[in-house]
């Protein structure tokens, strides 16, 4: 047993207090006089649980430097896409850059969410970066959370589309709305007998209430991205119908065309909200980089899918370098090549 120079026995840690101590001031966001006011100890022993904690082992504290951002670049894209807001990341690692952009996203949404707010996410890899990074930042509580899409049989947290939102919800402090549906129905006839059931209803519903939502963006032209392969979503036929109809990727779940124009063959059997239902969001995210995602960006920021964007510097730049199109409303945006 470790003693003191004196000779004394330390004083004995519950390390099972301190856990939670420290789960509720890192992860719920709570104050040591809040916490120590729950709990009926003093501020003091709050503090002195949590430092602790560190020197223990059982909370670790990283600082990461956070991935440089091109204001000039997102300041263009806002510009020309009429944005709400724009994050531009320079990343030299591929590897980092899922993580580089939830980050930043999560930023984002600590700068924009309020209490009372109603959050709707769907699910992927980034979407789940996104998760992850909110548990380490102090987000607007509560909260609530809507999953807008359907799931698919998955283990991987990314693809768990209702474990996602449902941790979402957690570390926002609101409740959660679980849509407890495949992504893709087979038939029409099952998509519609789906929304007959009141628990599916009542979530579908709820879809009014969202005030801000956040999509990633599936590529599937030049070709489709490790996500389509690794979710389960589309097997080889289905990719091959949406190939033929001229797909170019998935917005909130909705699969669309160069012009950002729903597949209707799809979008009857698809489990999420359509173009028009979200129209009255006010701040409609769309978080995704890489190369091969340019075209299904722009083909979301077209038709206004998004209003909001979190990408990479390269990313940005394919964007900027696209021709203008110009609509009969005035709004600018830009043209496949």
């Amino acid at each position: 047993m470790d003693v003191k120079a004196d000779g004394a026995a330390p004083p004995r840690v519950d390390e099972r207090l301190a856990l939670h101590v420290c789960r509720r001031y890192y992860l719920d966001g709570e104050t040591k006089q809040e916490i120590a006011k729950a709990l009926g100890i003093s501020r003091f022993k709050v503090a002195r649980l949590i430092t602790t904690a560190q020197e223990l082992g059982l909370v670790r504290i990283e600082l990461r430097q956070p991935s440089e951002q091109d204001d000039r670049l997102a300041g263009e894209l806002k510009r020309r896409f009429d944005l709400c807001d724009a994050r531009v990341l320079c990343v030299d690692d591929p590897d980092s850059l899922t993580s580089a952009l939830g980050r930043a996203s999560a930023q984002l949404l600590c700068t924009r969410l309020r209490p009372g707010d109603v959050l709707g996410i769907g699910w992927g890899t980034t979407v789940q970066a996104v998760v992850e990074a909110l548990a380490t930042e102090r987000p607007a509580r509560p909260v609530d959370v809507v999953q807008l899409r359907g799931g698919v049989h998955s283990v991987e947290l990314a693809f768990n589309a209702i474990e996602l939102a449902r941790r979402a919800a957690e570390l926002l402090g609101g409740l959660f709305s679980p849509l407890y549906a495949p992504a893709l129905l087979r038939t029409v006839e099952a998509r519609e007998a789906l929304l007959r059931e009141p628990a599916i209803a009542e979530t579908v519903a709820r879809f009014a209430a969202v005030t801000v939502a956040l999509t990633g963006i599936g590529a599937l032209r030049p070709h489709p991205t490790l996500a389509y392969y690794r979710s389960g979503s589309l097997g080889p036929e289905a990719l091959a119908e949406l190939e033929r109809a001229g797909a170019v990727g998935d917005v909130f779940g909705q699969y669309v065309d160069a012009d950002g124009s729903l597949l209707p063959q799809f979008a009857a059997r698809t489990m999420a909200p359509t173009l028009e239902a979200l129209q009255h969001v006010p701040l409609r995210i769309g978080v995704a980089g890489g190369a091969a995602k340019t075209l299904a960006i722009a083909a979301a920021l077209r038709s206004r899918w998004i209003n909001a964007l979190v990408t990479d510097a390269d990313v940005a730049q394919a964007l900027l370098q696209l021709p203008h199109l110009e609509h009969a409303d005035g709004r600018v945006t830009s043209v496949t090549v």
